[in-house]
């Protein structure tokens, strides 16, 4: 059976885009058109079209006069002819609309399987053309003459301005009372923002002396989160120490069942303890007691250490470390703290790389060291970049079906103040689904006094 072709004609896209896809969906070819105009050059182009679908409200020719074009012409009056509009609403334009010829005279919106039953029908009448003469089933233009033509389209458009006008003048009262509206509400703020003004004033001296007190505040609050974590930490390690000897069977048997519930419970445990741990370095840090020791140490010996304890996290996702370090590095700063860093700067590296591998470089530059860490994960896009360094800010590693996706949000933001206070900073570029590179430099000899 031959695909039926559809000529659709409306000047808005959106309307043309949605019967398109409605009708091919049906199975029926579409071909568009913007105005009358442009549908009659289809028309003449096309091999066959089986029926036409025309807006009336058209730029440059409209759907009255496509119309009658089209039943004037011997190629093409047999084609069924559907208006359906949206503008022209009365029973007149109605009427006027089927006397030029149309087979019906629709108004939008139809119901989808309405206008479909309606397509179908047109397409199955008997509509025959033989030696360019129209068969007595089809159909014939009722108006007879160019005159009465003309007189009943002036009247139609006459009657649309009118409407239009009186929608105009509608729309222009309405406006000329919201700006009443308007102009009532601005002198209304304006004595708002007058007693607002006088009560800023009065209030500064009161909101300075509050803040004063909010500072205080925020060391008091930062030291009970530190001694409170303190008292959570004691039996957290219990947990964690006896769960541990349950699963090595010291205190028994146990089933499989149970060695997964509880290492369920250790992992839990565990990560409580790293957050609570990361809050009390925090609240140390806020509250200026963090202490720092410097002593020399071998850097390249710490990183390889650092290495060691994350690579089972590397072999569980079969992720490569490579590194491009000298044999030995002396420096002298606080190895615990710089320990603490490089483990999480990797720790992250890991968290969001699937595949690939993890690069880390050590350079100098003057009386600086870098240490690098160059990944072949997800990236970081530049609005999720500008949070990485705030506490309780992370991201979010399951979206790229990373298994470890748990984070306490504090570790960047620990890293860097704690970076800060050693004397350096942590810097990262990134471009997503490439990989990031994230970098600590320090100085060798020390933060200076």
């Amino acid at each position: 059976m031959t695909m039926q072709t559809i000529l659709v004609v409306d000047d808005l896209s959106e309307n043309l885009e949605l019967l398109s896809r409605i009708l091919q969906r049906e199975g029926y070819k579409v071909l568009s058109a913007v105005n009358g105009e442009d549908a009659l050059a289809q028309l003449t182009t096309s091999n066959h079209i089986d029926l036409i679908i025309s807006d009336i409200l058209m730029p440059i020719m409209d759907g009255y006069e496509f119309c009658r074009q089209v039943q004037q012409n011997d190629r093409f009056c047999s084609i069924p002819f559907i208006f359906y509009t949206a503008t022209y609403t009365d029973e007149k334009d109605k009427e006027f609309g089927l006397k030029l010829g149309a087979n019906r005279f629709l108004i939008k919106p139809q119901k989808t399987q309405d206008l479909l039953n309606i397509i179908k029908e047109e397409l199955a009448k008997p509509f025959k053309v033989e030696k360019n003469n129209i068969t007595p089933d089809a159909k014939s233009p009722l108006i007879e003459s160019e005159q009465q033509y003309l007189r009943q389209y002036s009247s139609r458009l006459v009657h649309k301005l009118e409407d239009k006008l009186l929608e105009l003048e509608q729309k222009n009262t309405e406006l000329e009372e919201e700006m009443a509206k308007q102009l009532q509400l601005k002198q209304h703020i304006e004595l708002l923002n007058a007693d607002l003004e006088r009560r800023v004033a009065s209030r500064t001296k009161d909101l300075l002396s509050a803040n004063q007190k909010l500072l205080e505040m925020d060391q008091i609050k930062s030291m009970f989160i530190a001694s409170m974590s303190h008292e959570l930490r004691t039996p957290l390690n219990s947990i964690i120490g006896f769960t541990g000897i349950m699963l090595q069977g010291m205190s028994g048997e146990i089933t499989d069942e149970q060695a997964k519930q509880l290492g369920i419970v250790k992992k839990s445990a565990s990560h409580l303890l790293t957050l609570i741990n990361d809050v009390i370095d925090v609240s140390k840090i806020e509250s200026g007691v963090v202490s720092i020791t410097n002593h020399n140490f071998d850097l390249i010996e710490l990183i390889k250490d650092v290495i060691q304890i994350l690579s089972k996290a590397c072999l569980d996702k079969q992720l490569t470390i490579r590194s491009n370090l000298p044999e030995s590095f002396s420096c002298f700063s606080d190895k615990r703290r710089i320990k603490q860093i490089l483990i999480n700067l990797l720790d992250n590296a890991i968290k969001f790389s699937n595949e690939g591998e993890i690069i880390i470089s050590l350079t100098q530059r003057e009386s600086f060291f870098t240490v690098t860490f160059s990944d072949t994960g997800i990236g970081i896009s530049d609005d999720n970049a500008n949070k990485l360094f705030l506490p309780f800010s992370k991201l979010n590693p399951t979206q790229a079906n990373n298994p470890r996706g748990k984070g306490t949000g504090l570790g960047l933001y620990l890293s860097q103040r704690l970076a800060n206070k050693l004397g350096g900073q942590i810097t990262m570029t990134s471009e997503p689904n490439k990989g990031s590179n994230f970098s600590l430099t320090l100085p060798i000899g020390g933060a200076s006094k």
